[in-house]
């Protein structure tokens, strides 16, 4: 092997040393060290990202994305400010998920001004009595040939 392989290997174990250091709060995957162990949307617990993003319903355009390894809490401030500046005008008001609510990005609002629109913590986790019919999990997918079978 080269020198210049074994320093490569050598930077890249001392990278993920960092992310398993005791002062971090995850943990990561060796393959992937920018990667840590969350929830993903199925509710199943190893290694992912977590993506943000913002969006204008009106015109059906991306304001802000980013992909990051921490949860909602905190990326709310960013969201506003990044399409503030992609729209060069502050909107009427934001709609957001309930994920947001803190007091730091409330107070960051009350402060500038911006309206905000958050569902109730009870409200938002309320599940819905109308079955869906059409759900995502219900359809069978064939990898092989790269489709989807509905279940009807």
């Amino acid at each position: 092997m080269s020198e210049k392989n074994k320093r490569d290997i050598l930077d890249f174990l001392k990278e993920i040393q960092t992310f398993h250091s005791s002062k971090t709060n995850y943990d990561s995957d060796s393959r992937d060290p920018e990667s840590r162990f969350m929830n993903d949307k199925k509710g199943v617990y190893c290694y992912n990202y977590n993506y943000q993003v913002a969006t204008d319903p009106k015109n059906q355009m991306i304001m802000y994305n980013t992909v990051n390894i921490q949860n909602n809490y905190g990326q709310l401030i960013n969201m506003i400010e990044s399409s503030i500046m992609s729209l060069e005008i502050k909107p009427e008001f934001f709609t957001i998920y309930n994920g947001y609510y803190t007091d730091k990005e409330l107070d960051y609002c009350f402060k500038h001004d911006i309206k905000i629109i958050i569902p109730y913590r009870t409200e938002s986790e309320r599940k819905s009595y109308i079955p869906k019919k059409y759900a995502k999990c219900k359809f069978t997918e064939n990898r092989v040939e790269n489709y989807f079978i509905c279940p009807e």
